[in-house]
């Protein structure tokens, strides 16, 4: 994203080795679900969302993760193919 221009921050709890983040700010987070762990956001964009992208991991393990990236939203959670 940084790349393309566009500010982001990296957003991992603390105990994962994260720096303090700032979420008055108005600049997106990125969180891989693992991460995500223990943080809330107003809302959550759950990218590539599509079974060939979780064809690696088991039913169990995914069901697991998607269930921490959609609890991780107060008010909207948006999948994008």
């Amino acid at each position: 994203m940084q790349a393309l221009g566009v500010e982001i921050e990296a957003a991992m709890p603390a105990s994962s080795g994260g720096e303090v983040v700032d979420f008055e700010s108005t600049v997106p987070k990125i969180s891989t679900y693992h991460s995500a762990k223990g943080l809330t956001f107003d809302s959550v964009l759950l990218p590539k969302l599509v079974r060939t992208n979780w064809k690696n991991f088991s039913p169990h393990l995914r069901k697991n993760m998607l269930l921490v990236g959609i609890t991780r939203a107060t008010q909207w959670v948006y999948s994008v193919r």
